[in-house]
């Protein structure tokens, strides 16, 4: 396969000079360029080109691993950022949804507001403790029409405290006029004690009521009018209105007689609608006084307000039970309104002339004695 030429002789004199150096001897050992055969030249290109192959190995495996290790930390880097960015997701939908839930409670709360309107609305159309409160609050001149409105309106009828004997009277009255709660006829005349009281006499013996005493006369020389009222009650000048005199319980309860100009004289009834044009004119009633000299009056369907209509002047008699959520003197009220009486000018002056007389001698009296 390979020739002698393929064998330099300088590479053959080499090997023999090596072995006659080792203590061989190169006669009886020597290496004849016939015995000896070499890969020719050409051939040791493969070896060398093995041995570039295997660098090309190594750099590749080095080039693999440094790819590896870079897309490992990119890989790492790209999960610790996506990490921060769920994070940050998360926290921005947990923002989200507490404004949401705050938006949410402020629209609950607009709602509780709306609602504690409308019932505070319901309660002042139609509750008898509002419908009192505000009378006795707001009794003033400017707003005397806003309070008339506001009790022709009302539609509920208080209830009336306890009566033990069912005369008509309640506990309350029975102590204020003297009769018996626990008997119906208290002086025995057959006539229940509330009939007696409402038609102007005694409940408990014979005579007018007004010359007992439980009920004293209230006159009111400038606006040309008296009324009867218990004893015990209090009688003050309404100090919102001049025209206005209130009659006050121990319970605090009062009957008011105010006096209004009536130029376009309406009558009793006209004066009322006016005030109230939705009311229903089926339940008004019409009453009258004791000495049937105020025939025009109507009484309110609350059964609280009474309107007399004379010589172009409208006298209101109200009913206010204030804080109290039942009405203790009904028939009391009832006296009233109906004791109420028109004095002439004439004998109005003349009372006045007279009680000025009397101060003035009365003080003369005293100096001189």
């Amino acid at each position: 396969m390979f020739g002698d030429k393929d064998i330099p002789q300088t590479k053959l004199d080499s090997s023999n000079e090596a072995l006659s150096k080792e203590g061989g001897s190169s006669s009886s050992f020597k290496v004849n360029q016939s015995d000896i055969h070499v890969m020719p030249e050409k051939f040791r290109m493969v070896e060398k080109a093995a041995g570039r192959s295997h660098s090309w190995l190594v750099i590749i495996v080095i080039l693999v691993i440094g790819a590896v290790l870079v897309g490992g930390a990119i890989f790492a880097y790209q999960s610790l950022f996506n990490k921060n960015e769920n994070q940050n997701t998360l926290a921005t939908v947990n923002e989200n949804e507490n404004i949401n839930a705050l938006v949410n409670a402020n629209q609950n709360a607009n709602k509780n507001t709306n609602v504690l309107q409308n019932v505070n609305g319901n309660l002042n159309a139609n509750a008898p403790k509002n419908y009192n409160l505000n009378i006795f609050e707001n009794i003033n001149s400017a707003n005397v029409n806003a309070n008339v409105n506001l009790n022709l309106n009302t539609n509920t009828l208080v209830p009336v405290s306890n009566d033990s004997d069912n005369d008509g009277l309640t506990d309350l009255e029975e102590a204020l006029f003297k009769t018996q709660p626990l008997i119906k006829d208290s002086d025995n005349d057959s006539y229940l004690d509330s009939q007696e009281l409402k038609s102007g006499y005694n409940p408990n013996g014979s005579g007018r009521i007004e010359t007992t005493e439980s009920v004293s006369t209230y006159t009111s020389a400038e606006l040309n009018y008296s009324v009867l009222y218990p004893s015990s009650w209090v009688s003050s000048p309404d100090p919102n209105n001049k025209n206005g005199e209130m009659f006050t319980s121990d319970t605090a309860e009062f009957v008011e007689v105010t006096v209004y100009d009536n130029p376009s004289s309406l009558s009793a009834r006209n004066w009322y609608i006016s005030q109230s044009p939705n009311v229903d004119t089926s339940r008004i009633t019409t009453v009258t006084n004791w000495d049937n000299s105020l025939t025009d009056g109507v009484k309110a369907i609350d059964g609280l307000n009474v309107y007399y209509s004379y010589d172009n002047k409208i006298y209101l008699i109200s009913y206010n039970i204030n804080i109290q959520q039942e009405t203790n003197y009904k028939s009391a009220f009832e006296m009233m309104y109906k004791s109420l009486k028109i004095i002439s000018p004439l004998l109005s002056n003349l009372n006045a002339n007279l009680n000025t007389n009397i101060n003035s001698n009365t003080v003369n009296l005293n100096v001189n004695f």
